[in-house]
């Protein structure tokens, strides 16, 4: 049956990857720790952003945008160019009172109101006549700020639109990094799966013939979904965002046993060998195959904790992955040895299989499980037996 089978098949597969795409998430997150990607690619937006005729007039402006005390205060090192001490959060307010301070003593002012508070009588044509002297700022940026002021009636507008020009630049920069995540996270994911051999294919294969295994599958990830009810946030694909990703969502109470995570009850399950709503009581998946829980590995939010959390998870559920040099049954996915050339490049087939999957990332895994157990919730009911008519 469709719904007895192809969609607990499809909610074991999205599980697995779901556990697998938050590993790559945080190991990620370990990457940029100690690369500092995201604050060289904000200082590279900023170069574009305020580029000169030639490289040392850009470095200048650049380097007293860092060094304003609005700037200034979010890392604790002097600038220097290319460094990994920066900051990789520069807020737009911030940005833009500091480029309006550059422009000349006392331009800044009246940028913190709101246009038609407060008379701002001859503060657009301190800016402009400020702006016309400046020898200071790069030829492009005066005229973009010339721009913004002939806009304005108001500091605090020209303050906004210098705030939406940072914002778009840095949209522009948040591509870059998007793109190199996602090729960093396929990368893990390839590792990954070879590393824990994590073959789809034989997964799929696998899920397909063990009933216990998948109703055992299918019970954790409904479970997790009740557990965690929104889904992961990772890292910010800007470089202006938060330079950590936000914490994963505690775990709220689960519903009452029994219940879905929408919170309706689903329907009994058949036994094996039997037909959908059959009488029969459901025999328990194998003990084996069952979830046991097991202590936390540490109780921190940092990447490596959630690494651990996520390899705890996955040990629990008894899937045919890894690796061992027993051949006990030929058609163990694990063996090492004894290997065809054909089982290998299926084999190679599944882990390439499993790293795409895996570079969707963790959302869009999380997202698809409680569709599919939504699905699954809707389609249980009616895998009923036909009443017999009633007869004569």
């Amino acid at each position: 049956m469709f719904g007895s089978s192809i969609i607990d098949i499809a909610i074991g597969m999205v599980f697995v990857y779901l556990l697998l795409s938050l590993i790559c998430s945080a190991a990620n997150e370990i990457i940029e720790r100690y690369t500092k990607k995201r604050a060289s690619d904000l200082e590279n937006g900023i170069k574009e952003m305020l580029t000169g005729t030639d490289k040392a007039e850009t470095a200048a402006v650049v380097a007293r945008i860092y060094n304003h005390p609005l700037i200034y205060s979010l890392f604790a090192k002097p600038y220097e160019a290319g460094s990994k001490n920066l900051p990789s959060y520069i807020p737009a307010r911030n940005f833009a009172l500091a480029l309006m301070d550059l422009i000349g003593e006392g331009t800044a002012q009246g940028a913190t109101g709101i246009a038609g508070t407060f008379a701002a009588t001859g503060a657009i044509a301190r800016l402009r006549a400020a702006l016309q002297v400046n020898t200071t700022l790069p030829a492009k940026v005066r005229d973009a700020l010339l721009t913004f002021v002939d806009a304005s009636d108001h500091p605090a507008t020209v303050r906004k639109n210098i705030e939406d020009w940072f914002d778009s630049s840095m949209d522009r920069v948040s591509g870059t990094y998007k793109r190199r995540s996602q090729l960093i996270v396929l990368i893990l994911g390839l590792v990954l799966s070879v590393l824990l051999n994590v073959d789809s294919i034989a997964l799929v294969r696998t899920l397909s013939t063990d009933r216990a295994m998948r109703d055992s599958l299918v019970n954790a990830a409904t479970q997790y979904a009740q557990n965690n009810p929104t889904p992961p946030k990772t890292p910010s694909a800007a470089p202006q965002g938060s330079p950590t990703s936000s914490p994963t969502p505690k775990p709220k109470a689960s519903p009452s046993p029994g219940t879905t995570a929408s919170g309706t009850k689903p329907a009994s399950k058949a036994s094996p060998g039997t037909e959908a709503g059959s009488p029969s009581p459901t025999p328990p998946a194998s003990p084996s195959r069952t979830p046991k829980p097991t202590s936390a590995p540490c109780d921190d939010d940092t990447p490596e904790c959630r690494i651990k959390k996520n390899l705890v998870e996955i040990k629990k559920l008894g899937l045919p992955i890894g690796w061992t040099k027993e051949v006990s049954d030929p058609a163990d996915p694990r063996q090492l040895y004894n290997v065809s050339w054909q089982g290998w490049a299926v084999r190679i087939l599944g882990w390439l299989i499993t790293a795409l999957a895996l570079s969707l990332g963790a959302p869009f895994w999380f997202d698809m499980l409680n569709k599919f157990i939504v699905i699954r919730s809707t389609v249980k009911p009616k895998e009923k037996s036909p009443e017999e008519k009633s007869k004569d």
